[in-house]
């Protein structure tokens, strides 16, 4: 976990240097583990292209982050889809989720990350790899601490250090 400065990393980013190394798995347990803490969390699915949070809760992805966004709902609450747990809720990705990560960086999306951090104990948002990609770079900008995910005989040391760089140089 990857923590700057002192801060108490309310919103942490969930990351990994390439594809299928285990971001969902662990931003969705991470998330469940502070609910079942009694923490009122909210996990959020910014993998606009590949986002699979909707498909570990089992839930359909729904207008999502991607809909609000974009402007299909007003209010972000209209996006939130509750869970079986009294204090997680999911905001998955979205149905009409093409390759628009540009709008990670509008304001939109950092204020939401704002308004979002008074009603919530905990934000955990699962993002895209940080290599080859933009996306957790902007996303990177509104967290407070980010958990690097590393895979077991097949992340290379290589990919580990560069990615790190990108993550530690956007600070």
């Amino acid at each position: 976990l990857y923590v700057p400065g002192e801060n108490k990393c309310q919103v942490i980013m969930v990351t990994s240097s390439r594809p299928s190394e285990g971001k969902t798995m662990v931003s969705s347990l991470l998330a469940r583990s502070f609910a079942d803490a009694d923490q009122k969390t909210l996990l959020i699915d910014a993998d606009m292209r590949r986002g699979r949070v909707h498909r570990v809760f089992d839930m359909d992805p729904g207008t999502g982050l991607s809909g609000f966004l974009a402007g299909d709902v007003s209010n972000i609450t209209d996006a939130v889809i509750k869970t079986d747990s009294a204090k997680l809720e999911v905001l998955a990705r979205g149905k009409n989720s093409a390759p628009r990560f540009e709008i990670l960086s509008a304001s939109r999306f950092v204020n939401t990350i704002n308004d979002l951090r008074k009603q919530y104990d905990r934000i955990i948002i699962d993002t895209p790899p940080l290599l080859g990609l933009a996306d957790s770079i902007m996303v990177s900008k509104c967290v407070d601490g980010a958990i690097f995910v590393i895979r077991a005989e097949q992340t290379t040391q290589r990919d580990i250090a560069t990615a790190m760089e990108v993550l530690v140089g956007t600070r």
